[in-house]
């Protein structure tokens, strides 16, 4: 059960407008050497945990700001490729902090970018219900008109331990068969009705103790014409698993999910 804490495993790390903190910094004749050490590519900002990388894109969103009162003022490279999810009222505001969004570069021309939060729990006879709130942003900054809120829910039973193993391996503890339902659908994506689903959770070390932060894997199954679609639903996002008692590290337990997808 070897679980890749570091958001890099999967997936991109978001770095915020620090590239452009940095461009912008050399554009007005400023060294960037300090800055490229924290806030580049591989800085030691993206090795922290989630609250201190929060805190290093805030720090470079706060940075441009300055120049650009300056001599930064007009120029292409101090100009903010990213805004934070926090500036849309349509987020809720404990997501603020974790979710920045690249209205430019995070998915390709007309995708729409769609942040994935769920939560779920299991009691100790193998249930499972979870939600997932789909927020669609549209690719303009700062304009929320075609953004779109879609609530999905999930009803299910445990999956047995061959069912998991034939999914994705002998590590994930967990996994679950749901039917899928679309409370709100605003977006006007097809959902389908009672859409078969399969959650399946990594939630353990290989000693069998808690992850850091009680992180832990998700991967989401579709059925398809061609066969189960099998993919890692938390790769750009943060799992944690939370069981009702350290001591007991199996269902009844209550998880939480975040992914970002294109469409």
């Amino acid at each position: 059960m070897t679980l890749l804490l570091s958001l890099l495993a999967c997936g991109k790390v978001d770095q915020g407008n620090c590239e452009v903190y940095i461009d912008c910094t050399e554009a007005v004749g400023l060294p960037t050497a300090g800055l490229i050490s924290s806030y580049g590519p591989n800085g030691s900002c993206w090795s922290e945990d989630a609250d201190g990388m929060a805190l290093c894109r805030d720090e470079c969103d706060d940075g441009i700001a300055i120049l650009v009162e300056g001599d930064g003022k007009g120029l292409p490279e101090c100009e903010a490729t990213q805004e934070p999810a926090g500036d849309n009222p349509r987020v809720p505001e404990e997501l603020w902090d974790s979710w920045q969004y690249e209205v430019e570069s995070a998915c390709d021309e007309g995708d729409t970018i769609v942040f994935v939060y769920g939560e779920g729990a299991s009691d100790a006879e193998g249930n499972f219900t979870a939600t997932e709130t789909w927020y669609w942003f549209d690719d303009t900054p700062l304009e929320y008109d075609d953004d779109a809120v879609d609530i999905l829910s999930f009803v299910g039973t445990a999956m047995s331990v061959s069912d998991i193993n034939s999914f994705v391996g002998s590590e994930p503890e967990e996994g679950y068969n749901t039917l899928r339902n679309a409370d709100q659908n605003e977006s006007g994506a097809n959902y389908g009705d009672d859409t078969d689903v399969r959650y399946i959770f990594d939630t353990l070390t290989p000693n069998g103790t808690l992850n850091f932060e009680n992180r832990m894997l998700v991967w989401r199954a579709m059925e398809t014409s061609k066969g189960w679609d099998v993919k890692e639903h938390g790769v750009t996002g943060k799992s944690f698993f939370y069981p009702e008692s350290t001591e007991v590290l199996a269902p009844p337990a209550t998880y939480v999910w975040e992914a970002r997808r294109c469409y």
